[in-house]
């Protein structure tokens, strides 16, 4: 089967959780369900619509065993009986690994099938029957389901045993049919075969007596038990030994006959005698035999007779009673029938065989008697008139969970439209009352919007003003800055043009480190400034105008030293040069 215990959960679970069914069926609801003529989803939501759903597939499975089974009525209450176990055993927390058990299919399937085959006119046998059903169904709990499974197998186990040794009775049956059509056959080969060798033939009247009151039924018995080795023998030498009694032989026939009488004598006095021939009667047919070729090569006379045919006793024809006898019954060895309206009541039997030598069918009941032989044409207008019922040749228990599998995949698709159905609109509502939300905001933020607008003008307003003082005020101050500037230049350039070497001056450097250097040449002709470190080594060269944007920049400070202390050395020196 293609079902598994993970989609029979999914399914069953999603048909309890779109329902917000999962409460347990009570044994009154199930009773009243099981009795329904018909229990789809909708009326089982509609008596319980708070059961969880594994309660309706229980159900399903349970009415579809009872639909398929054709047991007899005294089985009904014991069949309510398993109904009610099957619907709680699948509603255990954990059924599916045993309901889905290759093992629990055979043990019901076998179950039911015993079930069916059973009826009351089965005498002793019938009531042994009804008690062991009782005692397996006192075994099974849906608590414990190995335990159930066990106490099926073994009464599916003593049932199987009655049932081979119902066939092996049956197959007495067949092999005696067959074996009174198999006798009338070889009957027939031999007469046949005899009339075939010994026409015209002038057998001696001992020899011809022995033939047929001896050999004849050991040729038949040689050919109904199938021993083909013993046939050919004595077929091979009753044809000879006819050959050689035959009248008129030609010269080239006789000179053969001649040669070839001591060999077949000595050869039929050493083959054993034929079946259930005696031999002291033997040893007497091969010595009359053997006297009669021993006169017919010396030409001595001969009390011989001519063989007549043989006449065996006609079977009579089979006289076709009914105009349907000619039709097709369409029967097979093993199918399972029900009789209506019989003395014993209802019938349940299977078919055996058509006999060989009637042409009738033959019946047998589950314990392997014959229960029913008729004519084809008399079973044909039962059949029509039905009080010859076919059974259903179908595994009860896995047909009915095909089925309630099928129906529990029918509802869960519906199901599954329905709810999907639901959540869109659900869906659909959220959005709609989520476009409302939205629009609502929409227009409270409009409304602040407005409000916003307002402010913003009268604040763009009062920074336009703003923003015209500020221009105004940049514009003073721009204009106060050039003043500046331009005062700043004229004193630059003032203090440039009373520059003169040997100024000193502190300039800006990297790293805003001020540098005391002096001013140590100018170059009119390049107008080039050169100042020089307290070392006098080159430290800045600037032209006029850098050095005049160098000053406005603040990078560069001038201003005269005051003369230090007089050089006693120098006057010294000086002083004496000079005087």
């Amino acid at each position: 089967m293609e079902h598994t215990q993970q989609a029979l959960a999914a399914y069953l679970s999603d048909l309890s959780l779109w329902e917000d069914a999962h409460k347990a069926l009570s044994e009154q609801l199930q009773a009243g369900m099981l009795q329904l003529p018909r229990l789809p989803y909708q009326e089982f939501r509609k008596r319980a619509p708070e059961a969880d759903a594994t309660w309706l597939f229980g159900l399903w499975l349970a009415r579809n065993v009872r639909d398929n089974m054709h047991c007899d009525t005294d089985l009904s209450d014991r069949l309510t009986q398993v109904q009610r176990l099957l619907v709680n055993l699948l509603a255990q927390p954990e059924p599916a690994a045993a309901v889905f058990d290759r093992r629990w299919f055979d043990a019901w399937d076998n179950f039911f099938f015993h079930w069916q085959s059973w009826y009351p006119g089965l005498g002793t046998a019938a009531d042994k029957f009804l008690v062991r059903c009782d005692e397996t169904l006192q075994q099974l709990t849906p608590d414990n389901l190995e335990q159930s499974l066990q106490a099926i197998e073994a009464f599916n186990h003593r049932a199987g045993r009655d049932l081979d040794r119902a066939a092996r009775l049956a197959a007495r049956i067949r092999d005696t049919e067959l074996g009174q059509r198999k006798v009338q056959q070889a009957r027939m080969q031999v007469k046949d075969a005899l009339n075939e060798w010994m026409a015209g033939s002038s057998l001696p009247d001992e020899v011809f007596s022995y033939i047929n009151h001896s050999i004849a039924p050991a040729l038949q018995y040689y050919l109904i038990n199938d021993k083909r080795d013993d046939w050919e023998l004595w077929t091979d030498l009753m044809q000879t030994l006819c050959r050689f009694f035959e009248p008129n032989k030609t010269d080239e026939a006789r000179a053969e006959f001649e040669r070839a009488a001591p060999r077949f004598g000595a050869r039929l006095g050493a083959t054993k005698p034929p079946v259930n021939c005696e031999s002291q009667e033997y040893h007497q047919f091969v010595h009359n035999v053997v006297d009669g070729v021993d006169r017919l090569i010396a030409g001595k006379g001969l009390e011989t007779s001519i063989a007549p045919p043989m006449f065996g006793k006609k079977t009579a024809p089979r006289i076709r009673t009914h105009r349907r006898d000619q039709d097709e019954h369409n029967l097979s060895c093993g199918d399972w029938l029900l009789f209506s309206g019989t003395t014993e009541g209802d019938l349940r039997c299977q078919y055996l065989l058509q006999s060989p030598v009637s042409d009738e069918l033959i019946f047998v009941n589950r314990l392997g008697h014959k229960v029913a032989q008729m004519s084809v044409g008399n079973y044909l207008d039962a059949l029509d008139n039905r009080q010859v019922q076919p059974l259903a040749q179908q595994k009860v228990y896995s047909t009915a969970m095909n089925k309630a599998w099928a129906r529990l995949v029918h509802c869960h698709s519906e199901a599954r439209v329905k709810w999907e159905m639901h959540e869109k609109m659900a869906r659909q509502r959220q959005a709609q009352q989520e476009r409302e939300r939205q629009e609502r905001e929409r227009a409270i933020a409009a409304r602040k919007l407005a409000d916003k607008a307002a402010r913003q003008k009268a604040m763009a307003d009062e920074l336009a003003r703003l923003q015209a003082l500020k221009l105004e005020r940049e514009a003073a101050e721009a204009q106060a800055r050039q003043v500046l500037l331009a005062k700043r230049t004229e004193v630059a350039e003032a203090d440039i043009a009373a520059l003169t070497p040997g100024v000193l001056a502190d300039i800006v450097l990297a790293d805003n480190v001020r540098e005391r250097c002096s001013l140590g040449m100018i170059i009119p002709s390049t107008g080039k400034y050169i100042f020089y470190d307290q070392y006098q080594r080159k430290l800045k060269e600037w032209r006029r105008a850098e050095l005049l944007q160098q000053i406005l920049d603040g990078n560069i400070e001038f201003y005269d030293a005051e003369p230090g202390f007089e050089s006693r050395l120098e006057k010294i020196v000086f002083g004496q040069k000079r005087s």
